[in-house]
Formats: C-alpha cells, sequence, structure tokens
C-alpha cells in the first residue's frame, strides 16, 4: 500500500493530484506504475476523464486495418476494422516520470459485471426507462427466472439440486443483494447457460428464439469473468506474451459491446435506455483494455500478468479487514486499524532481499515516506549538491 487516507469527503481534483503525485513517488524507487484501477464511484470516474488523454486507436495503431497504421514494433495476429472498437474513446495517459509509458485505465470486474446485471434487473418494468434489446430481442433478469422456474430444483430445494449455484435470491434481488458480487457472476455463468440449454423451450411465456440474445451475451461474459480471474478449469492462464490468446479474446468482447453500441445508436427505433449505461460499457472496456495495454506495451520476456489483480479488490480487502475488526470505528480508529496493517504488509515485502527484488537492494518501510525522499540529497559529479 503506497498511501491511505480517512477523509470525510474528497473530490475528482484532488484524485488526480494524488495519483499523480503517487505515480511520480514510485518512479523514485524504480515501481512503474501500468494501470490505474478504480471501482465505479462518480469522484473515480470523473478523475480518470480529467487524465486521460490517449484514444484507442493512437495506442495501438498496429492493430487497426487502416492502409497505412504506424509500424510498431509488435506485429498483431489479429486486426480489427474501424467499426469493430471505439477507436476515439480514451484509455491511457502519459507516465508522468516516463514520456514513453503509457499507464492504462483499467476499471474492476467484478463493479462492471454488477451494473450489467443490474440493467438487466431493471428491464421490464413498467416505472423504470432501462428497457435493454440486443438484436431486437429484450435482456430482463426475469427472462432467466422465468426458464429456470421450469427447472425441478424451484420445486424441492431440499432434493439432490440440478444447478445447485442457481437460487431464487439472484433473481429477487434487494438493496442488499444487489450489492453482491457472486450473485451477479451466476447471472454470467456456465451454468446459467445449462439452465437455458434445458429449459428455455419450456417457456410458454417466450417465442421461439427468445433467448438467443441473453445466451450471446452470457456467453461473452463469462468468458471475460473466466480470462480476467485466470481460471484454469476454464482453460484459462496467466498472460505471458504481447500476442497471448486471452489479449485478442478480451478485444473480441470490447468488440462484442461495441457491436451492440453501434446497433443502438444506427437504429432510429432505439434510445439509449435500450442499451447499458454509458458508464458500464466504459467499465467493461477499460477492464479489457487495462490488461491488453500492459500485455502489448509493458509485459517483458520471461514475465506475466495476474489479470485478477488488475482491479480495486485490494482495496476491498482493506475495507473488509477494516470493518472485520471494527464495523463502528469512527476516522481515528480506521486510521490506528489500516495502519497496522499496511505496516504488516510493508514489513512481509521487505523481510528478505528475495521477497521483491532478488538481488537487488531491499527498500524498508522508513524509507517508502514521501517527506523523506523530499529531503534526499543528491550528489552529482562535478556539480553541488541538489537538494528535493
Amino acid at each position: 500500500m503506497a498511501a491511505r487516507y480517512c477523509l470525510a469527503s474528497l473530490s475528482a481534483r484532488w484524485i488526480v493530484m494524488e495519483m499523480q503525485h503517487i505515480i511520480a513517488t514510485l518512479a523514485t524507487f524504480g515501481f512503474v506504475v501500468n494501470t490505474l484501477g478504480c471501482d465505479g464511484a462518480s469522484e473515480n470516474r470523473s478523475a480518470l476523464k480529467q487524465q486521460l488523454n490517449i484514444s484507442l486507436r493512437d495506442a495501438f495503431p498496429e492493430l487497426t486495418t487502416d492502409d497505412n497504421p504506424r509500424q510498431t514494433m509488435i506485429a498483431p495476429v489479429k486486426k480489427y476494422d474501424k467499426d469493430d472498437l471505439p477507436w476515439d474513446m480514451k484509455v491511457a495517459i502519459i507516465h508522468p516520470t516516463f514520456p514513453d509509458v503509457h499507464v492504462f485505465a483499467g476499471a474492476d470486474m467484478g463493479h462492471a459485471v454488477k451494473k450489467q446485471r443490474n440493467a438487466a434487473f431493471l428491464t421490464g418494468f413498467h416505472e423504470k426507462k432501462r428497457n435493454l434489446l440486443l438484436h431486437g430481442l429484450p435482456l430482463a433478469l426475469k427472462m432467466l427466472q422465468e426458464a429456470w422456474e421450469k427447472c425441478p430444483d424451484k420445486c424441492d430445494e431440499s432434493a439432490i439440486m440440478i444447478f445447485r449455484k442457481i437460487k431464487l435470491e439472484i433473481f429477487d434481488l434487494n438493496a442488499n443483494t444487489m450489492l453482491r458480487t457472486p450473485h451477479a457472476m451466476k447471472i454470467y455463468s456456465s451454468t446459467m447457460l445449462s439452465v437455458l440449454h434445458f429449459y428455455k423451450d419450456k417457456n410458454q411465456l417466450a417465442a421461439a428464439g427468445a433467448y438467443d440474445s441473453w445466451i450471446e451475451w452470457i456467453t461473452v461474459m463469462d468468458r471475460f469473468v473466466d480470462i480476467v480471474n485466470g481460471t484454469r478449469d476454464k482453460g484459462c492462464e496467466l498472460i505471458d506474451c504481447a500476442d497471448h490468446r486471452h489479449v485478442y479474446e478480451l478485444l473480441d468482447v470490447v468488440r462484442f459491446f461495441n457491436k451492440w453500441k453501434n446497433e443502438n445508436a444506427s437504429s432510429e427505433n432505439l434510445t439509449k435506455w435500450n442499451f447499458l449505461p454509458i458508464s458500464t460499457f466504459e467499465d467493461t472496456v477499460w477492464t479489457c483494455l487495462g490488461i491488453v495495454g500492459v500485455a502489448r506495451k509493458q509485459l517483458r520476456g520471461g514475465h506475466n500478468i495476474v489479470q485478477r489483480r488488475h482491479g480495486s479488490d485490494v482495496c476491498e480487502e482493506s475495507f473488509c479487514f477494516k470493518r472485520s475488526k471494527n464495523a463502528n470505528a469512527d476516522a481515528l480508529n480506521t486510521n490506528h486499524i489500516l495502519a497496522r496493517h499496511s505496516h504488516s504488509s510493508v514489513s512481509h515485502l521487505a523481510a528478505s532481499r528475495k521477497a521483491n527484488f532478488g538481488k537487488k537492494r531491499t527498500f524498508h518501510g522508513h524509507e517508502l515516506d514521501t517527506g523523506k525522499i523530499k529531503r534526499m540529497r543528491i550528489k552529482r559529479k562535478g556539480s553541488k549538491s541538489i537538494h528535493r
């Protein structure tokens, strides 16, 4: 943990200033930040948008099918047409210390999945404007519940269940269950695809082919979740090269949502309410392109990416740790709890030379202090000492 704060309120401008300060400070010690990961809070999104200034086309010119794309050192295995990806969308910033390094925007996968599920949950209510449509077919969460209700699991939950992960609580949401990520993951899972495969035709309220768009959406999201989690049982692995198959699978996920967005925009009969909220679309795209950007621009030979760490799980775990210690802690107690937690993490990091830098020098906790950085004395040959 490079920094922690306990504030009553914050603004996007403050987040931008602290982001730049932390990135530059970490660069002083040789840590190069490559992704800005955050959840979907309005302050975080505003801070990201204020900084992002590099479009997808400028970040990955080699992926386009243009006649004269700029040549890069890494030739892609696959290229994409002008309508496949959101080429004008801002996806990265220039590193404040290293001008040749891109820092990519990266949202949290869990939050993106929950926001998509919430949009499907709101579809079908007369008092709600959201009404998702894909290829002219509705995408209401109620449709999945109706198919599941044809399953024997609905009639007798005490018996041996066919689909033990699918229960009524993942469809009948309230303010508490809407915040639970596991509930959203079960909607976009291979188990839900099995439910639709066996029981969609038994739903007398749905016409033939009514679930085709749902099946397409769940298939894309199921693969997206597996890749980001690195689920080995599903044939996924850690990305270890710029042209890894998962890189292009993530780009295909972006293409699916961009095609859906273009389909909505090009139709005279559809409105913005027939597509996902733009913030949900951006979070999903940033989650994919954050991993793709690091793999294609910064991944060195012999190294790999742990995809599941490209989100805000570390922060969420810190919050859970604080709540488990004292659910009603004030600012002072919260600072004490997080201080003990971060101190133990730094102590573990600096336990030995092999813990973080191999044969290189190990940095201890008292050295990772911005106040000390400003007072460091730098000696250069042929010049006087300079204070920072």
